[in-house]
C-alpha cells in the first residue's frame, strides 16, 4: 500500500480523522494523477487512493477490447 505521509503530513492526517463524523468523506489530497479520500464508519477509518495513470480514456478503452478477446473463461 503506497504510503499516504508522502502526499499530507502526519499531523494533518490524524487532524482530519478525529474531525471526520462517521459516515463522511472527505479528500485530503489532489493533484493531476492522484486523489486521497478517507472514510468513516463506525470507528474504523478507510484510505482510499486513486491513481490515475496518463493514458486517454480512448487508449485505455482500446486497450481493454483487444485483451478481452485473449481472456478465456
Amino acid at each position: 500500500m503506497r504510503d499516504i505521509f508522502m502526499y499530507i503530513s502526519e499531523e494533518e492526517y490524524y487532524r482530519v480523522c478525529e474531525e471526520i463524523d462517521d459516515g463522511q468523506t472527505i479528500n485530503i489530497y489532489k493533484s493531476k494523477n492522484i486523489e486521497i479520500d478517507i472514510k468513516r464508519s463506525g470507528k474504523k477509518i478507510y484510505k482510499f487512493i486513486a491513481d490515475y495513470g496518463e493514458c486517454s480514456l480512448n487508449e485505455c478503452l482500446e486497450d481493454m477490447y483487444l485483451k478481452k478477446d485473449k481472456i478465456i473463461i
